[in-house]
């Protein structure tokens, strides 16, 4: 069971945009979010208050592993099975430790057999979940920073670099922003506002060619999941993200303060 309170969040962003036209990175065509799916961060939250038990005891005195994240991309392919895109959402519990993790983990060989009766997709024996991920989705925090450490962990993993996406732009200035960067680091896959819905044309009606437009996004965020009878140490289902200012922290607001 989980419980959604719905809270809002404002995306501000200043778009700037020619009529009938689509933003995107220069040079590249805009990408169809449709093609590569991300687990949401909602069963992320789910799955480490369900899971929270494992975490702890694959841990240790500096903190927990993150077992239930590596578990819920595991379920969200296997359940779509695109195994050429696999994409990592990491950031709601630390992206450098998720990368760290899943660097030295093993996908199941349950999982492995599930691919290939399913979905057809004969992934290696012994492939780790890092192995597994072809794309990373970068959604919080300062994304040249995020990139590199997750670039690093794949050179020291002797793998070939994924696929890059910045889903945390809020306006097309960023987007240009994006497309000027070191070409290491450089996104392949942009999205708009964290939500991955693309860009959209914005119709100014006055024939000019720059528009100012306020954008809000309604969020809903699971805060609570738990299975009936079966005590959890974990006590709600949060959101942390790579942002050091904490400005993505989610937590149940029914909580006591402290």
């Amino acid at each position: 069971e989980a419980s959604v309170p719905g809270e809002e969040a404002s995306v501000p962003g200043e778009v700037a945009s020619v009529p009938g036209e689509e933003a995107s990175v220069p040079g590249e065509e805009a990408s169809d979010p449709g093609e590569e799916a991300s687990v949401p961060g909602e069963e992320l939250s789910i799955l480490n208050q369900l899971m929270s038990d494992f975490d702890d005891l694959a841990g240790d005195a500096d903190g927990p592993s993150p077992i239930s994240p590596m578990m819920a991309h595991l379920l969200f392919e296997a359940t779509h099975g695109d195994a050429d895109h696999a994409t990592a959402l990491a950031d709601t519990y630390g992206t450098a430790s998720f990368a760290a993790a899943a660097a030295v983990t093993q996908v199941p060989e349950e999982f492995l057999q599930d691919m290939e009766q399913r979905h057809g997709a004969k992934l290696r024996k012994g492939c780790t979940v890092l192995e597994l991920l072809k794309v990373w989705r970068l959604d919080s925090g300062v994304y040249e920073d995020v990139a590199e450490a997750v670039l690093e962990t794949f050179r020291e993993a002797n793998l070939e670099p994924p696929t890059l996406m910045n889903s945390n732009l809020g306006s097309v200035q960023e987007v240009l922003a994006a497309g000027a960067l070191p070409e290491r680091v450089r996104p392949q896959i942009v999205g708009f506002g964290t939500l991955l819905d693309g860009f959209l044309p914005f119709d100014i009606g006055d024939g000019q060619n720059e528009a100012t437009i306020s954008l809000c996004s309604v969020v809903m965020k699971a805060v609570q999941a738990h299975v009936p009878g079966i005590p959890s140490t974990q006590v709600c289902a949060g959101k942390l993200g790579d942002d050091t200012n904490s400005n993505k922290q989610q937590l149940d607001p029914r909580l006591p303060k402290e």
